[in-house]
Parts: C-alpha cells; structure tokens; sequence
C-alpha cells in the first residue's frame, strides 16, 4: 500500500490523494495515469515525484522505469510517494518542489512581535523559515520566540 500526496507550488499546499495497493514488481510509470486521476490532470500530464522517506526528508524520484522496490529506498506498506505537475511556471514559485516546501516546514519558526513596555499590547505572530531574519530579530532585542 502506498499513500500518494499532491504537492501544488502555487498554493504552497500538499493534499491527500489516497492510497493504492499496488505490487512491488509496479514501475513507477505505471503510478502516473492514477496520480494524473486523482489530481484532476489531463492523463498525459508530466509529474515530478518525491519519496517521502521521513517528515523532514524527501528524495526525489529520478527513474520511473524502474520497479517501486529498486526506485524507492526502503519500500514499506505504507510509504508515501508525494507528486506535483512537471511545469517550468513552477520555478517562478517561491517553493518550486516538494522537497523545498518540505525543507521550508522544518526550518518554519514562529516569531512573536510585542510591546514589552505595554502589558495589555496585542502580539503579531509572523512565520518564517529564514533564519537570517530571526537571528536579526534577536540580535535588535524587539521579539520573542516561542
């Protein structure tokens, strides 16, 4: 059984797109016209495909010919195989593959702005993963973490 996710750069979302129960022997390809189903593409759309291989690594998928136990690194009932459309637009996006919206959701902190002198001030939360900001932030002494 494998769970396949769609990955859409231009919302920065990942969605679930069920599951197949699929053999071991199934070539990578063979996924393609079910993942273009279940997303809502044309069936001959091109894809671009990750293996989710823990939360905060993705590997990408390079050879579709291959059979799923060779192509993927440690296939396990339940492994996640994680796509998105094969566009050049996506390069425009601020996180063009799976693997930087993955990478960007561990680096993610969440930087609370207040008024320290003023007890009852409201905060501004503001997430980021750039941690050059959050080290500037610090430095000036204006936000806390939490």
């Amino acid at each position: 059984m494998l769970f396949l996710k769609m990955y859409d750069p231009k919302s920065r979302m990942i969605c679930y797109a069920g599951h197949v129960y699929v053999p071991i022997s199934y070539r990578v390809e063979e996924l393609i016209p079910i993942m273009n189903e279940r997303a809502g593409f044309r069936s001959d759309t091109d894809l671009i495909m990750f293996e989710e291989v823990k939360p905060n690594l993705v590997e990408r998928i390079e050879n579709y010919e291959l059979p799923l136990d060779k192509a993927l690194d440690e296939l396990m009932d339940g492994d996640i195989i994680i796509f998105q459309k094969d566009d050049p637009e996506n390069e425009e996006c601020d996180l063009p593959t799976a693997k930087d919206y993955f990478r960007d959701l561990y680096y993610r902190v969440e930087v609370v702005f207040c008024d320290k002198t003023t007890p009852s001030n409201s905060t501004l939360p503001l997430y980021r993963s750039d941690l050059r900001m959050l080290l500037s932030c610090v430095t000036v002494g204006t936000c806390t973490t939490e």
